[in-house]
């Protein structure tokens, strides 16, 4: 923060934070300076937005050689801040598209709402029933969109798999915030009992 001359007393009524989007609990933590330059340091708070630093359009309490306080207001640079995790927000069968198959693996497509990186198994949680052997076999893919292989195993029954809502992460955006959240997908039903015949009648 520049001043026009130098000032003493510099506090944190000089200022007003401005925020916009969800981000809250942004705060003062620090203020350094001297002279006609202060250094001004902000805790982000949480969630995202923009966080602006504007010189309050009160007078003082900062005040200059003379004992004259500080007067006028001025608009100041605002960041983005973005403190909040990718997040899936679809869950789709890829392959194949159905919902029910006999194939021996089938691939999901997760969705993120923004790009993210380092997503692995510990990311989704595999639930079935009645079969046997079911594994999450891969997982590829980047930005938004990647890809869950799971092998079916054997035996007849379902399977799912949903985001881990129950740890945050591996998953990060960029900034390093790691995923959070849960998001339910949805079921494949799997076949793999062949038909047979189960009975021959006479007729006439």
């Amino acid at each position: 923060v520049t001043f026009s001359e130098s000032v003493t007393g510099v506090a944190t009524t000089d200022f007003a934070l401005v925020t916009t989007g969800t981000l809250s609990g942004a705060s003062f933590t620090s203020m350094t300076g001297s002279g006609t330059a202060w250094n001004v340091q902000l805790n982000t708070g949480s969630g995202s937005g923009t966080l602006g630093l504007n010189a309050a359009g009160t007078t003082g309490p900062a005040i200059d050689l003379a004992g004259n306080p500080r007067t006028g207001s001025l608009t100041g640079q605002v960041y983005n801040v973005d403190n909040v995790g990718p997040q899936i927000t679809a869950i789709n069968r890829l392959i194949p598209t159905g919902a029910v198959t006999g194939a021996a693996t089938v691939t999901y497509e997760v969705v993120f709402d923004e790009p993210a990186a380092g997503v692995t198994q510990s990311d989704v949680i595999l639930s079935t029933t009645g079969v046997s052997g079911a594994f999450m076999q891969s997982v590829t893919g980047s930005g938004t969109t990647w890809n869950v292989v799971v092998n079916t195993g054997t035996g007849d029954g379902t399977i799912r798999i949903d985001a881990n809502d129950q740890s945050d992460g591996p998953a990060e955006d960029a900034l390093g915030n790691l995923r959070t959240g849960a998001f339910t997908g949805p079921t494949y039903t799997v076949d793999k009992s062949v038909p047979m015949v189960t009975a021959i009648t006479r007729m006439t």
